[in-house]
């Protein structure tokens, strides 16, 4: 498995997919296999904030006949790209059904069955594509289901949190929130590591967006949340303009939100990643998809791929990115 890195936003307003994006984009830059996976179902819209929702490739309506772990590579190939950087977006699975879904995959019947679907149909997705890639990013909304699908492949956490009065009292909340639903996510199965070491509990870092940061606020922030602050990002008009103009944001290789993702991909690269060799099966994992089963018929479909070590060694050259 690859490192999995999960970008949500502590209340609304804050950019988070926009980080998230400067993130996978950076993390591209490196040469390394990178995917972009939006899992915001109301409204993240990655494809946009990334310039290629005008672009053909599947999306998430697409994946509505997925039973089982999903060949990660195979799937890569199929989504649109920009640059080299794979990125799967579009409307949840149910919430809109395309007329060529094959006849014996039924839409959704109720208000419930298509949340159901989404939810048996992330961990299936999301693990198939961090077992092919070097880095995983995933542009996370505030849905505690979605949240707890992820979690067991998520091996670091970033809180983007706004630095208003609301915004500040909105993470108060927010982020003790996310840590619940994701450790109880993952002590429902135990979710081991290897012998007698069990998954690490989540500490989410923090990263803090606003027109103007200054060192008290940061500090408060870390002392009330209890956990670290590890990048301070102005807000910068130049991202503003890049989305607008359907340039991704970060090729440009300069600002703060640049500056932050690379601090927290060289944290993330500086831990190794999470092993589900032995993690139990996801809830509702089936038959391998006929359309994107894994080639290699030894892997059952308790696994998300063969383990294996972290793509980059900590420290190792090809990712120190230069401004």
């Amino acid at each position: 498995m690859g490192h999995v890195i999960a970008v949500m936003p502590a209340s609304g307003g804050v950019g988070a997919t926009t980080f998230a994006a400067v993130l996978a984009v950076r993390a591209a830059e490196s040469g390394q296999p990178v995917v972009a996976v939006d899992l915001d179902r109301f409204g993240g819209r990655l494809d946009v904030v990334l310039g290629v929702e005008q672009e053909e490739g599947w999306r998430w309506d697409h994946l509505g006949a997925v039973a089982g772990v999903v060949d990660g590579a195979g799937l890569a190939r199929e989504l649109p790209r920009v640059g080299a950087l794979p990125v799967l977006s579009g409307a949840g699975v149910g919430a809109a059904a395309r007329p060529s879904r094959p006849p014996s995959v039924p839409g959704p019947r109720g208000p419930g069955e298509g949340e159901r679907r989404w939810l048996d149909v992330v961990p299936d997705v999301v693990g198939g594509l961090a077992a092919a890639h070097g880095v995983t990013v995933l542009d996370l909304g505030r849905d505690g289901a979605t949240v707890e699908a992820a979690a067991p492949f998520v091996d670091a956490w970033v809180a983007v949190v706004g630095t208003g009065v609301p915004q500040l009292a909105s993470a108060a909340v927010s982020v003790p929130l996310l840590r619940r639903h994701v450790d109880a996510a993952c002590a429902r199965g135990g979710r081991p590591l290897g012998a007698g070491v069990l998954r690490r509990p989540c500490e989410p870092w923090v990263v803090l967006r606003g027109a103007r940061i200054e060192d008290d606020v940061a500090d408060a922030v870390c002392d009330h949340l209890d956990i670290p602050v590890v990048a301070r990002v102005r807000d910068d008009l130049r991202l503003v303009g890049d989305v607008t103009c359907g340039v991704a944001p970060g090729t440009r290789g300069r600002g703060a939100a640049v500056e932050a993702a690379d601090e927290l991909l060289l944290r993330l690269v500086s831990r190794p990643p999470v092993d589900l060799s032995l993690r139990p099966a996801p809830p509702g994992v089936g038959g391998p998809s006929p359309e994107l089963q894994s080639s290699d018929r030894s892997e059952s479909a308790e696994s998300c791929g063969p383990t294996r070590p972290s793509v980059i060694p900590p420290g190792d050259e090809p990712w120190r990115w230069s401004a």
